[in-house]
């Protein structure tokens, strides 16, 4: 597996350098040209491209770097609170002060992935018990 990761990643920079190399020599004097960034087109040479197309490029930067810490904030907040954890806490651990992976969750069931639809009523059950919202559900003898 790891050597097709390696083939792989020579496969995507060699088509990297290509497209690159393919672009600056087909479309980059186009891109020149239309974006005004073409020198000795104006009287002050870049004139066109900042009044014109260079004048957005620091709101899309600051658009897109708004996304990127929106991104990041979000992931922050919803992965695993074990220190340098990756993965997405989707458990809740300590009465619900934590959010833990699969992985870091303290009972054996979760860890091992055989969480049933049973378990989590019998959960349930015992949160609204602590919470004296609730009482024990009552059997019932095929009624």
């Amino acid at each position: 597996m790891r050597t097709f990761l390696v083939y792989l990643g020579i496969v995507i920079l060699t088509a990297v350098i290509v497209v690159t190399v393919h672009y600056y020599h087909t479309y980059q004097p186009w891109m020149a040209a239309h974006t005004g960034s073409a020198g000795g087109q104006e009287a002050g040479g870049e004139y066109a491209y900042w009044s014109g197309f260079g004048s957005v490029i620091p709101w899309e930067l600051g658009i897109f770097i708004s996304v990127w810490v929106w991104i990041i904030t979000h992931y922050r907040m919803v992965n695993c609170h074990v220190d340098h954890c990756p993965r997405l806490g989707r458990y809740v651990a300590a009465g619900g002060h934590f959010k833990v992976c699969r992985r870091h969750h303290p009972e054996a069931h979760v860890r091992n992935g055989q969480v049933t639809f049973e378990h989590i009523q019998w959960a349930h059950a015992m949160h609204l018990l602590r919470t004296g919202v609730g009482r024990l559900p009552e059997k019932r003898d095929g009624k």
